[in-house]
């Protein structure tokens, strides 16, 4: 009897071990696995909590430029923006090589569907080029995306000619990615304006480049430009600029300066027809105006009838824009 207990619990002595092995080995391996994924993951969703801070800070500044802010990105990964009713991103004579322009196509994204948005992308950013064909084209495996409440700026110039068109781009360990000195996300701050219905995003390299010209803001628009060509003489060409910013957006003070700055160069040019049309455009189509009194001043010296002002049209009008 003695002997056949020892036999037993000889027996289960081994199958213990095997269960205790085996048990160890899913708690150190399996388990270790498990953790591995969940460090890794909660890696990865602390870039995506960053990216999308990012954007909800965009959403929430007024108006004004914020602070400069680090953004988190890892090797191989870019965050895009796209305008409203643009289909891609695009750097326009970004280099003087045989790849001029870069492309990329907006994410099929609900965030992105009508609305301007900002997207990620968490690794594996990269360029595709083709012989012969002087655009490479940036391609993502996954796009997350977030939408912008406000229309990012259709063009924004760069350091050496180009311009990005309908978005921005900003890639981390990804070489000639848009037209700037390889970005560092670790020390190369982005700086976010916002000025009306529009924003524009920058680095330290675009506002030096900027100040280079005469302008001390990340957002140049067509009306900028204009006024800086007034200031240099060029009214013919200050005139082509306001009216394209005036073709680009229905309303606002700067539409209204725009059309009161073209009426007053084209007085100054003694085209007089011109300048009445101009003129009446503005306190038509705008009849709140802060340039209603002295467009209609205008108007009468052209002889032109228009009604009186009211009280409480009769607003302060500036005489320069």
């Amino acid at each position: 009897m003695i002997k056949n207990k020892k036999s037993i619990f000889f027996g289960v002595v081994p199958l213990v071990v095997l269960a205790l092995s085996v048990f160890l080995f899913f708690v150190v391996f399996v388990g270790s696995s498990y953790i591995f994924k969940m460090i890794f993951k909660s890696s990865g969703d602390s870039y995506t909590r960053d990216f999308e801070g990012f954007v909800d800070d965009i959403n929430r500044l007024g108006l004004g430029v914020s602070p400069p802010d680090l953004i988190k990105l890892k090797k191989k990964s870019a965050i895009i923006g796209f305008s409203k009713g643009a289909d891609i991103y695009e750097c326009i004579d970004c280099y003087s090589s045989k790849i001029q322009h870069i492309n990329v196509l907006k994410p099929q994204k609900q965030e992105c569907e009508n609305n301007a948005c900002v997207c990620l992308c968490i690794e594996n950013f990269q360029f595709a080029e083709y012989e012969g064909d002087p655009i490479k084209y940036g391609f993502c495996p996954k796009f997350e995306c977030k939408e912008l409440e406000q229309n990012i700026i259709e063009e924004a110039s760069i350091p050496g000619g180009g311009y990005w068109k309908n978005g921005f781009l900003f890639a981390n360990d990804v070489s000639e990615a848009n037209g700037l000195r390889d970005f560092n996300p670790q020390i190369d701050p982005l700086i976010v304006e916002k000025r009306q219905n529009i924003v524009g995003i920058c680095s330290r390299d675009m506002l030096e480049y900027r100040a280079g010209l005469g302008f001390d803001s990340c957002i140049i628009t067509a009306y900028d430009l204009a006024k800086k060509l007034e200031e240099q003489n060029k009214p013919d060409e200050a005139i082509e600029k306001y009216s394209d910013f005036i073709a680009n957006h229905e309303s606002g003070r700067e539409v209204e300066n725009s059309l009161f700055r073209i009426g007053n160069i084209y007085m100054e040019q003694n085209k007089y027809q011109l300048a009445e049309n101009i003129f009446l455009k503005l306190v038509n189509e705008h009849p709140n105006t802060h340039h209603k009194t002295k467009s209609i001043e205008n108007l009468n010296e052209l002889g032109v009838s228009v009604p009186e002002i009211s009280e409480e049209d009769d607003v302060e009008t500036e005489t320069t824009a």
